[in-house]
């Protein structure tokens, strides 16, 4: 279960299902679990599978009284995979250790960069021109590794 961190600081078993802890839930918001821990969920972090999504919506309704539409319908939702109208698809699939730690590292440094730029060039401080600067400056940095290393962890799901 190496997508909840370490049981007992992260995740506990219960039933013989790992779960988030409270602890973890009651930071909140998404961004500051993966950087508390390295976890996140969904398409914030790829880490993780979407069941800590769940976990994190679970507590939340539980503590505010407001049940989103995909807790609320989840007993529809499993009964139609079951039947075989739904098919469940990751996300994003599961990295090595290894995997996460690179990217982690890449993304961020990457994100920083483009979060910085693509304001310029939507303010107009940054003409269009220099678009493809921004790229080659991106794939220096790392984006084609970012790039192999999901095609990589694809590869692995199709096995």
């Amino acid at each position: 279960f190496h997508f909840y961190g370490l049981e007992g600081e992260t995740y506990e078993m219960k039933d013989g299902v790992p779960t988030l802890l409270d602890s973890v839930c009651e930071i909140g918001d998404f961004a500051t679990i993966r950087a508390t821990y390295g976890l996140g969920t969904w398409y914030i972090a790829r880490y993780v599978n979407e069941k800590t999504n769940m976990d994190l919506l679970n507590y939340q309704a539980e503590q505010s009284g407001n049940v989103p539409v995909n807790i609320s319908q989840s007993d529809r939702i499993q009964k139609l995979l079951a039947d075989g109208v739904l098919v469940n698809m990751h996300s994003f699939p599961d990295f090595t250790a290894q995997e996460a730690e690179r990217l982690t590292t890449l993304e961020t440094n990457l994100n920083t960069v483009f979060e910085q730029e693509i304001d310029k060039f939507i303010t107009g401080a940054r003409p269009m021109e220099e678009w493809d600067d921004l790229v080659e400056e991106l794939r220096q940095m790392g984006a084609d590794e970012v790039e192999e290393i999901y095609n990589d962890a694809y590869a692995r799901l199709e096995k």
